[in-house]
C-alpha cells in the first residue's frame, strides 16, 4: 500500500522516463531495492494532490513516446 512498483515495457526508456518525471517535479522513482523496476513511495507525509500529478505526467509521457 506504500509503494507502487512498475516496469516500462520498453527498457530503452527508462532513463527518458525518469528524466521527464524529474522535469515533473517527481523524483525518487528509481529501482525498487528488492522488485526493481520503478517505485512511487506513498507515504503520509506525500500530499494527496501528487497522485494526481504522477498520473497525469505518465499519461503524457505514454502519449508522448506510445
Amino acid at each position: 500500500h506504500m509503494n507502487v512498483v512498475f516496469e516500462i515495457h520498453d527498457p530503452t526508456l527508462n532513463s527518458k522516463f525518469l528524466e521527464y518525471m524529474e522535469q515533473c517535479d517527481i523524483e525518487q522513482i528509481k529501482n525498487h531495492p528488492s522488485a526493481g523496476g520503478m517505485r512511487v513511495t506513498l507515504y503520509n507525509m506525500i500530499p494527496e494532490s501528487y497522485v494526481p500529478t504522477l498520473t497525469e505526467a505518465m499519461e503524457a509521457f505514454l502519449l508522448e513516446n506510445s
